[in-house]
């Protein structure tokens, strides 16, 4: 990062937060990936999740390490996951150098955990509103109080990083190829029933 250009402080301020947008997305992905029963729970309740507790089971000595190995335990699943999903859970990524703090880590925990968002693991716009809302607007408003252009890739991204919801990117394409499938069919085909389609009188 100070090879292209920035200051010591400006190069650790934003390798420190590429490391905490990864751990984010990989967590979050997790959880995702629990919801959808595709993954053992893992992060929903901690070091008392049941994939856990049978890693633990097959490695007794784990209670020896700080954690109890729960560390170990993640690194393991990123490592598995690497194989489909490498850009995310590639663990020789630089932006892994990093671990998060215990306190930072049970913190993030606790809200993978609430009860009361337990319902938005399982939908599609969950990572959305993730992306999006790691910027913070009071960032997003300094940076454009600062210069009215972006100045930089970064200030480019957070300005104009917006969530398209669901039924948006599902109007968008029930009204174009939807729609053009729908009129070469004349029609006849299950795309009738798209539930966003405008269609013409005639």
């Amino acid at each position: 990062i100070k090879a292209g250009g920035k200051n010591p402080q400006e190069a650790v301020d934003e390798y420190t937060r590429e490391a905490a947008f990864t751990f984010l997305n990989r967590f979050v992905a997790l959880r995702l990936l629990e919801a959808r029963g595709l993954l053992q729970e893992c992060v929903s309740k901690g070091d008392q999740s049941s994939g856990f507790k049978e890693f633990c089971g097959l490695a007794a000595g784990l209670a020896s390490l700080p954690d109890d190995g729960y560390r170990l335990y993640l690194e393991c699943l990123f490592d598995e996951l690497s194989v489909e999903v490498k850009v995310l859970f590639d663990r020789r990524d630089p932006a892994s150098l990093l671990w998060p703090r215990r306190g930072a880590l049970t913190e993030l925990l606790d809200v993978l955990g609430q009860t009361d968002l337990a319902g938005i693991w399982s939908k599609y716009e969950t990572i959305g509103w993730v992306y999006q809302y790691f910027n913070s607007g009071e960032e997003r408003r300094q940076m454009r109080d600062e210069s009215s252009a972006p100045r930089n890739s970064r200030e480019l991204a957070v300005r104009n990083q917006f969530f398209t919801p669901r039924y948006v990117v599902q109007f968008l394409t029930d009204n174009t190829l939807g729609r053009t499938w729908y009129e070469m069919m004349q029609g006849e085909t299950k795309l009738g029933q798209l539930d966003y389609l405008v269609r013409r009188p005639n």
